[in-house]
């Protein structure tokens, strides 16, 4: 089954290297970028699949929400940096903190983390709750 994987990259590479070569004289160096995006896009919904074939992997619901809410953030930094690139600057500086604070306590809870990682957890969590904000 792992040889599935290997083949599912093969093939995305692929589409990155002849993206890139089918494009470098249309749109020079970000023709890179381009092919890397489009790489992507084959690339995440080919790992789904493949990982609901091989494991039954299904996306539950409560992270099918903060899946959204993430891309809508960035989407938002996305438009206000746009308009205004200090503003874009405190937005996404402060979606980072939001989503990687979560992030911490969502794994540290999950993991039973220990040492300074677990610690700071712990302080944030006790923050939170003496702020009245559910974690």
């Amino acid at each position: 089954k792992g040889g599935l994987f290997v083949i599912k990259q093969a093939l995305v590479t692929a589409v990155l290297v002849a993206g890139t070569w089918l494009l470098l004289p249309h749109l020079q160096i970000e023709a890179a970028g381009v092919a890397f995006l489009a790489m992507y896009l084959v690339n995440v919904p080919a790992l789904l699949l493949l990982s609901h074939y091989v494991i039954g992997f299904k996306w539950q619901p409560h992270i099918k929400w903060e899946a959204l809410v993430l891309l809508v953030c960035g989407a938002l930094v996305g438009v206000v940096g746009h308009y205004h690139d200090l503003a874009g600057a405190a937005l996404g500086l402060l979606s980072a903190a939001v989503f990687g604070v979560r992030s911490l306590l969502k794994l540290s809870h999950m993991a039973g983390i220990g040492g300074r990682v677990g610690q700071l957890a712990k302080r944030i969590r006790v923050m939170l709750d003496r702020l009245g904000i559910r974690h």
